[in-house]
């Protein structure tokens, strides 16, 4: 897709939870994912969109250390805008991302649940409820 001319920008190293890392961890992951992709792609990321849009009190330090262009983590807006940093501008572009526009939902989606978006239960795991609460094709399982 590189050699394409397609752009390949970071999302994370193993798209981690970027508020509950330790300090430091956040910054060692992302330049780890970047590494990779520049070694893979033969060019290094101009942007990213953090893992789950998780953007930690560190993220922008770390975009800005990596001299990222543009950031797609943040939902200010519906159209794009400058990142501020401390009130500041940053030259950074936030291209705000949208539910609507993002496939996760979709593949999350359980259709005869009412949660949504979640995880379908794994394959080996038996509902211990009664016969009469068991999983129906309108309901989900109540246990």
């Amino acid at each position: 897709m590189a050699d394409e001319g397609h752009e390949i920008g970071i999302h994370s190293w193993i798209h981690e939870a970027n508020t509950a890392l330790p300090p430091g961890v956040e910054r060692d992951l992302t330049f780890r994912a970047t590494d990779v992709l520049e070694k893979l792609s033969g060019r290094r990321p101009v942007g990213i969109r953090t893992a789950s849009w998780d953007f930690s009190i560190d993220t922008m330090s770390i975009i800005r250390e990596l001299g990222l262009l543009y950031d797609s983590s943040l939902m200010a807006d519906d159209d794009p805008y400058e990142l501020l940093d401390h009130g500041e501008p940053t030259g950074i572009v936030e291209l705000p991302p949208e539910w609507i526009r993002d496939d996760a939902p979709y593949f999350n989606f359980v259709r005869f649940s009412a949660l949504r978006p979640t995880r379908r239960p794994r394959a080996s795991r038996r509902c211990s409820a009664p016969s009469s609460m068991a999983p129906t094709p309108k309901a989900g399982c109540s246990c």
